[in-house]
């Protein structure tokens, strides 16, 4: 009788036994295909990632129009989109190292006392040899601005290379209210234009955002002046250059420095 209950104990025990190494092999296959599968689908998943600086929704998008006729003598069309209302200026013949002093200081003025309307361009009114153009920019339609010197101006850039930019672009946010932290409140952009003494084509130097915490980003990538790459870029990548934006630039001026010696 014993022997009985012993026998079917083991054979209960076997069958136990034998349920649990099945199953096991079950989860384990199971598991193994999901992750054959994922891999299959997407081998990148588990490399990793480039870890991003920031992200922000920069409103503002400006196309150049004429881009091999620009010059100094034929001014420059250009194409302003906005998201919001904005208000644009354009800003001729500003010392380089000027530009960077006053974003420095306006930076350090929003962190203390904030944000104020008009506050980048009086900044830059003050710089300036000419502030041709002030206007407001309506949103979500396409805005022409003809950036022109009179007949009767004048700008001086100096020797290569050159110690002032020819044009400067500030478009601002009107609004001061309801303004979300990270929220762009100003685009900067430096506009190289040909002259008698430095013929090389139009093309944008650099452009950045300044937001309403303070900081500058520079755009991760220079857009292209096409219209089919300029179009209006909202949650654009922006990589913060708080400490490298004067090095960024001046590396673009050795650039053309060395396309066109002295």
């Amino acid at each position: 009788m014993n022997n009985e209950v012993n026998e079917g104990l083991d054979y209960t025990i076997a069958v136990i036994f034998m349920c649990c190494i099945v199953i096991s092999c079950y989860l384990t296959r199971l598991v193994g295909g999901f992750t054959v599968t994922n891999q299959n689908n997407n081998p990148y998943k588990l490399l990793a990632r480039p870890i991003q600086v920031s992200r922000v929704s920069n409103p503002f998008s400006v196309s150049i129009l004429n881009q091999q006729a620009a010059s100094t003598e034929n001014g420059i069309e250009l194409e302003v989109r906005s998201k919001t209302v904005g208000l644009f200026n354009s800003f001729w013949g500003v010392k380089i190292d000027q530009t960077y002093r006053i974003i420095s200081d306006i930076q350090e003025r929003i962190r203390k006392t904030g944000w104020k309307r008009r506050l980048l361009s009086d900044a830059f009114a003050s710089i300036s040899e000419v502030n041709s153009h002030s206007i407001r920019i309506e949103e979500c339609k396409p805005n022409i601005v003809n950036c022109k010197l009179l007949h009767n101006q004048r700008i001086s850039l100096g020797s290569l290379p050159r110690s002032s930019y020819p044009l400067v672009i500030i478009i601002e946010e009107e609004r001061v209210d309801v303004l979300e932290d990270k929220y762009v409140i100003a685009l900067i952009m430096v506009i190289h234009l040909p002259d008698e003494f430095f013929k090389q084509n139009c093309e944008i130097l650099q452009k950045s955002v300044l937001t309403i915490d303070g900081h500058i980003y520079q755009l991760q990538k220079i857009f292209a002046v096409d219209q089919e790459n300029e179009s209006l870029q909202t949650e654009s990548d922006l990589i913060s250059t708080d400490n490298t934006i004067e090095n960024e630039e001046l590396n673009n001026i050795g650039k053309l420095k060395q396309h066109h010696p002295a």
